[in-house]
């Protein structure tokens, strides 16, 4: 049940309504919902998707969706429709209930970051860099051209950063208005020694380890600069996120919190972004 980072774009956290008294009147039904937009009107062709199911539905005309036969515990609900901005939240499937869910999606901005990435002795625009900004959206990698672009971004104020092997990250604020596209562009310094080294390969947490230690390295001479990424499952975390070291190496807590998460196996990728080159650490974990 592998979900790389993918985030939806905009990630919108809105409480969900539980309304329910008595018992389970509509069979094997777990979760019952309907997707409206601001004015109360039904959205229809929501992608609805319960984890750690991994289950997806679309929704009916009239807005409602249902999903069945759904173990106790906790489901991270995600619900994403054209034109409007992702909804994400927690919800709890108790014994013998159903849990009434009214979500209501807000219409999606297009406000935009754009800009270039060039190599600041040559002028040459430098591919597949990835691109970051906190709060995180999604990761998008530099075309040939150096070219990147954050799109459907809620307006507010974003931190960029730019990483591409063997050279410097700088970092930007920038200010995102509302239907403009904010210009971000980047002169990077090459740097001839850095390199990243990440131990161990994996971390599997078994059905009782709630913490782990990562090793983050640098095998050159120069400054390594890192940043940490994963997807929202809700049962990870990592501190610190980010980083630089030189010679001594960086010690990240991996933690686990299995509260609350239905009997099953889970798992994500972490993944380390760098100056030195990116690394992918599997996660995985249980639940009794």
């Amino acid at each position: 049940m592998k979900r790389l980072l993918h985030f939806a774009i905009i990630i919108i956290l809105i409480p969900f309504v539980f309304v329910y008294c008595g018992g389970d009147d509509d069979g094997n039904i777990s979760i019952k919902g309907k997707v409206i937009d601001e004015t109360g009107n039904p959205i229809s062709g929501a992608n609805i998707m319960v984890h750690p199911e991994d289950q997806s539905i679309t929704n009916e005309p009239n807005g409602e969706f249902y999903f069945r036969n759904l173990a106790d515990g906790n489901y991270q609900l995600t619900i994403s429709a054209s034109g409007y901005q992702t909804y994400l939240n927690i919800i709890a499937v108790l014994p013998g209930k159903v849990t009434l869910v009214e979500v209501v999606l807000k219409k999606g901005d297009i406000a935009s970051i754009a800009g270039l990435v060039h190599d600041n002795q040559t002028g040459d625009a430098i591919p597949n860099a990835t691109v970051l900004t906190i709060p995180a959206t999604d990761r998008p990698v530099t075309t040939v051209s150096g070219r990147y672009e954050f799109v459907h971004l809620e307006p507010g104020t974003y931190t960029v950063r730019v990483f591409a092997t063997g050279y410097s990250v700088p970092t930007m604020t920038v200010v995102v208005e509302r239907d403009k596209t904010t210009r971000a562009d980047f002169q990077l310094t090459k740097q001839e020694s850095v390199g990243l080294s990440v131990t161990p390969s994996s971390l599997d947490f078994g059905v009782d380890s709630s913490i782990k230690p990562l090793t983050i390295e640098n095998l050159g001479s120069d400054e390594l600069i890192w940043n940490i990424t994963f997807p929202p499952e809700g049962w990870l975390t990592v501190a610190p996120v980010d980083g630089s070291t030189t010679n001594i190496p960086s010690i990240v807590s991996v933690i686990i919190d299995r509260t609350g998460f239905p009997t099953g196996n889970y798992d994500l990728t972490i993944f380390i972004l760098s100056n030195g080159g990116m690394g992918q650490i599997p996660v995985t974990m249980e639940v009794q």
